[in-house]
């Protein structure tokens, strides 16, 4: 730890006299600088929180470890709109970007560590949204993680809790004992979906998925709505179409950034799984490997025809087993699994990648994209495991196919396409967001 983040820490805790207890302390802990928290709670929920856990100490627990500050978090001025955000990776972000008005919301960040933990210990089995379902039937277990839940948020007032997925004991749990207490707003992170992939995820919501049971489910696009209503688990007021937010802010950047001078390729590395109920815990008899390995093939080939342009490998962190290291031998090629497809595309000239939403992104943002449709996916028994990008991208059945492409594309000067019509119309059927608004409407429902 630097010593400018000490000294920082140390200028925190300095509250004089009027520290009289060391949980004083430890709340001035939690609202310190938000890298802080988080490093504290991360590395300490697990032993520490789940000792105060085991030991029923639940108000010291509340306070250490059940929410932190985020970047955009005001404790200045009380009569902000306080809102409790799930934590889930990239959609960290997302939220951040939607209430980043200061002067009308204060966002904190739920400790997804400890939500999943308290599940677990309560039901005695590690809980997910496979069988969360199943385990909510037992009225005692849910009565007891009800209690512990409803300690946590005892005094603890915030206007509303923001979730991005939904049947899980973390957060479900969380929803159903507060409800009544705090408004419940799902942002639906799913949405884009091959057809047969959506109908697995149909069945995963009517059998074996526990429904949201919170306020409202704000959806990318009519398809998800659709789907969700079918259930019958919703009246229809409660499903709102709003668009993927993140396009707001890629359009925003795709205006901003200047044409690259030199071509650089981004390449989505194909999960073996993409668009396949595998993800949803059923069973499937293929995956996509013969087109990974047809996929490990274009980049080497790439590499090796365009050794002076810079390659970007992005993959998964689930999937970064399937990656192809030997890849790395080449100097033109580098990998990467933290780094956001918005980021990459920021000074992209060219795309190519497999059922993957991050290449509407690269259309969405001008950049020539490539859908490469190799091995399985050059079958027409498979046709409906592939999501439909229409207009959005250029699709290549095999290697050599897309070699041409690209190569159509690298003899001529870097270029970002504005969008026709008929991609915009792809992109509100995929995404919802085609005017770069879905801000706008989100917020109206706050």
């Amino acid at each position: 730890m630097s010593k400018s983040l000490i000294a920082g820490l140390s200028n925190k805790m300095k509250i004089g006299k009027a520290v009289s207890t060391p949980m004083k302390i430890l709340y001035k802990i939690r609202n310190i600088p938000v890298s802080l928290p988080t490093i504290f709670q991360r590395q300490t929920t697990k032993y520490f929180g789940k000792l105060l856990l085991k030991l029923g100490r639940y108000s010291v627990l509340s306070n250490l470890y059940l929410y932190r500050p985020t970047n955009t978090t005001n404790t200045t001025n009380k009569s902000r709109i306080r809102l409790l955000s799930q934590e889930k990776g990239i959609f960290n972000s997302e939220v951040e970007y939607l209430f980043d008005d200061r002067n009308k919301y204060s966002l904190f960040r739920l400790n997804r560590i400890l939500t999943k933990m308290i599940c677990n210990h309560v039901y005695e089995i590690k809980v997910n949204q496979h069988n969360y379902k199943a385990q909510r039937k037992n009225n005692i277990k849910r009565k007891q993680h009800f209690a512990i839940l409803d300690s946590l948020m005892a005094k603890k007032k915030f206007d509303a809790i923001i979730t991005f997925n939904f049947g899980d004991g973390e957060t479900g749990g969380l929803i159903e004992a507060t409800s009544g207490k705090i408004k419940s707003i799902c942002l639906h992170k799913e949405g884009v979906m091959s057809k047969n992939f959506m109908e697995s995820y149909f069945q995963t919501l009517t059998q074996n998925r526990d429904k949201f049971r919170g306020d409202m489910i704000l959806v990318y696009n009519e398809s998800m709505r659709n789907l969700l209503l079918r259930t019958g688990h919703y009246d229809a007021d409660r499903v709102k179409v709003v668009g993927a937010p993140r396009f707001d802010l890629l359009f925003s950047q795709s205006q901003q950034s200047p044409i690259p001078k030199q071509h650089k390729m981004v390449m989505f590395y194909p999960s073996p799984f993409a668009q396949l109920s595998t993800l949803l815990d059923q069973e499937i008899d293929f995956s996509w490997r013969q087109l990974g390995a047809d996929f490990a093939q274009t980049v080497s080939r790439l590499a090796t025809q365009y050794p002076n342009t810079s390659i970007v490998v992005k993959a998964k962190a689930r999937d970064r087993d399937a990656f192809d290291t030997s890849l790395l031998a080449k100097s033109n090629v580098s990998f990467t699994v933290d780094r956001l497809a918005m980021d990459l595309l920021a000074d992209a000239t060219l795309c190519l990648g497999f059922n993957s939403s991050a290449l509407i992104e690269s259309a969405a943002f001008g950049v020539p994209t490539v859908h490469c449709c190799f091995g399985e996916a050059n079958h027409a028994s498979k046709k409906n495991w592939i999501i439909d990008f229409g207009a959005l991208t250029n699709t290549a059945r095999n290697v050599d196919e897309a070699l041409t492409i690209v190569e159509n594309i690298l003899c001529c000067a870097p270029q970002r396409n504005p969008l026709s019509k008929a991609q915009k119309q792809d992109l509100d059927r995929l995404v919802g967001n085609a005017d770069g608004k879905s801000k706008q409407r989100i917020l109206s429902h706050f």
